[in-house]
């Protein structure tokens, strides 16, 4: 029978050798084989060893790779997970052990495992698998068959590809934003051309938004301007959510501070945000720039169930927001050149009316002053059923309406002598109640003055008169009867409207706005308005003057006046005059109207015109004054020297050939000290101070004048009660 019986031996004490003998016995004893197997033991084991050792590597390195590792047998059945597959896909480990491999990958990969499974080989691709939250997430699969622990398995190993694709798809968003912004900077250049056509702010706006609709593609848009006043924007042109242009600039809009355009205008620097909008609507503000300041806000609007305002929309809403500022600016400054040219042509105009009226002022208020002087005295002699006194009543009428018409002219060539006072112009507008109410009977009158009206420094006889010409212009405005409203305000003049009220600076100001619902007037109407003799009235009915009247007597007040006014929708204007700090002026005492006949005092008069003196003269000797005269200052002058006694009071005309009346007033004080002077003319007021009568010293009476008014006159300077003010 076979046997066997193994034996060991060492070989130089470094290997050890296992040899195992096998004999094969014939019949009858004899050997026929003897096999032998030797074996080395240590290498065996050391073998085991490393085997062992390579395992463990290829286990740490499974379960702390990177990548998201499973392995999948035969039957398709996980078998083992790595920790980074765990963190992966959100699954336990002891969850995914033993499911099916269609719980992490989705039928392509399903096929590539069983197409290894086939055909041992390497597959590589991407592909996506799912989370146990039921996110996608796009990987780098690789796919290879391996044998573990005598079994073919499959490794799938797992890359995560959602920054790379993040990236990749910001790349390609970004890629096509600069492509079609590239293709919007094209359109918008051609819009910006089509937008330097526009004349007119309006109608930049208009065009502007409409392009920005047909062209840039924006849903609604529309344009807003910082207001006049603090906190609020006014509308301009926007395309509503029916795509249609819509005229807005009747609307008004309250920023809060700490909204996003709130903050913008605090910081004052152009830029373009995104806020939210009333119903949830999305929405991008661009801030019109001027260079300096923003004036305004170009605001873009998602409709409900629009697209969204895109990055590239939100670039093209800046750069259309930039161009609209520049092209506001530019308009506005050529607006301001226009304005500043028909004011310089309206000065020409007022020069000229200026210096015909002052031209004549003095020798046609000389006539007028004897005209109406013996038209008095005439009627003072005539009983009262006299058939002549009609008609010197007419004569001395008319020589009344001469000389209003000649203080109109002085009036809006600024050259009329006015007497400021700081007044309350509430206490004044309501001290106009009942004749403004005699307007007529369907005029419904509205008067609103707000609390803590300031004061002003205004001639209140003229401000007065200056509202009465506006009511009566609204009045004629509304031949079907109307509202006339007056409304007194304190007003905060921003940078904003000064810029376009030109010749007023910021400030705080009384405004005066006077409105009325008549028949309105167009843009060219509004250019005449002021201009001396210009009416739209029919012949017979209006000067022309009443509102040129205004005009002066606000210029003359360191003012302004606009105008406000749609054909059709009726006109306001609206006065700006300064605001002062001083309180109201103590009023004038109450004169007696009736003349103080003299206690025998001795008047010098010196008036170069003859019928002037004759009429003097002739009033005061018959009120009991002793009477000098004479036409020349320095036959005053000798006439003074050569009297016994000082006279009491000398009446001289200001500009006379030879010294002029204050000159002569001073020659005459050094002979005598006590010398009370009473100054007479008809020029204007530029020419009077300039021959050194100062208003505010001198007491002054502008011709003409009434023979009561002389006389009143002569009484204050007399009895030291004068109010040193000029008749105007």
């Amino acid at each position: 029978m076979p046997s066997s019986k193994p034996s060991r031996w060492e070989n130089n004490m470094t290997d050890f050798y296992l040899q195992h003998q096998r004999s094969i016995w014939l019949i009858g004893g004899l050997v026929l084989i003897i096999a032998s197997l030797t074996i080395n033991t240590l290498r065996h084991r050391r073998s085991m060893r490393l085997l062992r050792e390579s395992k463990g590597r290829w286990e740490r390195l499974f379960r702390a790779g990177p990548s998201g590792c499973f392995i999948v047998n035969k039957r398709r059945r996980i078998v083992d997970v790595n920790d980074s597959l765990c963190r992966m896909t959100g699954y336990r480990r002891a969850e995914l052990l033993s499911q099916p491999c269609r719980l992490l990958c989705a039928t392509p990969s399903d096929q590539c495992l069983a197409s290894v499974q086939d055909q041992p080989c390497q597959a590589q691709g991407e592909s996506v698998i799912t989370r146990k939250d039921g996110v996608d997430i796009p990987v780098l699969r690789n796919i290879q068959q391996i044998s573990l622990a005598g079994d073919d398995v499959i490794l799938v190993g797992l890359q995560d590809l959602s920054h790379r694709k993040k990236l990749e798809h910001t790349l390609l968003q970004s890629e096509e934003t600069e492509r079609g912004f590239r293709e919007k900077l094209t359109v918008l250049h051609e819009v910006n051309l089509a937008l330097t056509h526009a004349e007119h702010r309006d109608d930049l706006c208009k065009l502007a938004v409409e392009l920005a609709r047909e062209k840039l593609g924006f849903e609604r848009i529309g344009v807003w301007f910082v207001s006049d006043q603090p906190g609020q924007i006014t509308g301009s042109y926007g395309i509503d959510e029916q795509g249609q242009l819509r005229d807005e600039r009747s609307l008004r809009q309250a920023i809060r501070p700490d909204s996003p355009m709130g903050l913008a205008l605090a910081e004052n620097k152009p830029g373009t945000f995104c806020q939210a909008s009333q119903a949830n609507e999305a929405s991008a503000a661009s801030t019109l720039w001027d260079g300096g300041q923003i004036i305004g806000f170009l605001i873009a609007q998602r409709l409900p169930g629009g697209r969204e305002i895109s990055q590239v929309q939100q670039k093209v809403l800046n750069l259309l927001a930039l161009s609209l500022g520049h092209m506001c600016t530019r308009l506005a400054m050529g607006q301001e050149q226009m304005q500043l040219e028909a004011q310089l042509r309206q000065a020409a105009k007022m020069e000229a009316v200026g210096r015909l009226a002052g031209g004549i002022a003095h020798d046609f208020n000389n006539q007028l002053t004897v005209i109406s002087g013996y038209c008095d005295l005439i009627l003072r002699g005539l009983p009262r059923g006299d058939q002549n006194r009609e008609s010197i009543e007419q004569i001395e009428k008319s020589a009344r309406q001469a000389s209003s018409l000649t203080g109109e002219l002085l009036n809006f060539s600024r050259k009329e002598i006015i007497q400021p006072d700081v007044i309350d112009p509430a206490k004044a507008i309501w001290g106009m109640e009942k004749p403004l109410a005699m307007l007529g009977e369907d005029i419904r009158l509205e008067i609103r003055a707000d609390d803590g009206l300031g004061n002003i420094r205004v001639d209140a006889n003229r401000f007065q008169q200056a509202i009465m010409n506006l009511a009566i212009n609204a009045r004629d405005a509304m031949p079907e009867g109307g509202c006339l409203s007056i409304r007194a305000t304190n007003h905060s003049v921003s940078p904003h409207l000064a810029a376009r009220l030109v010749s007023v600076d910021p400030g705080p100001y009384v405004r005066i706005s006077v409105s009325d619902t008549g028949v309105g007037m167009d843009e060219e109407t509004q250019q005449k308005v002021f201009e001396p003799f210009f009416t739209t009235k029919d012949k017979g009915k209006g000067t022309g003057l009443g509102l040129s009247l205004v005009y002066g007597f606000v210029q003359q007040s360191d003012g302004q006046i606009d105008i406000q006014s749609t054909p059709g929708a009726g006109t306001t204007f609206h006065i700006y005059l300064p605001r002062v700090a001083q309180p109201v002026s103590n009023e004038a005492l109450d004169q007696d109207e009736s003349p103080v006949e003299s206690s025998n005092e001795t008047v010098l008069v010196v008036e170069d015109d003859a019928a002037v003196r004759r009429l003097v003269v002739r009033v005061l000797r018959d009120y009991g004054y002793a009477m000098l005269e004479t036409g020349h200052p320095e036959d005053a002058l000798r006439m003074v020297r050569q009297l016994d006694k000082p006279i009491d009071l000398l009446i001289s005309d200001v500009v006379m050939p030879g010294l002029s009346g204050p000159k002569l007033a001073e020659a005459l004080n050094n002979i005598q000290p006590e010398l009370k002077v009473l100054y007479i003319s008809g020029y204007t007021e530029e020419t009077v101070l300039k021959h050194g009568v100062d208003d505010s010293l001198a007491p002054f009476l502008h011709k003409p004048f009434s023979p009561e008014e002389l006389c009143r006159a002569i009484t204050s300077v007399l009895t030291g009660t004068e109010a040193q003010s000029m008749k105007v």
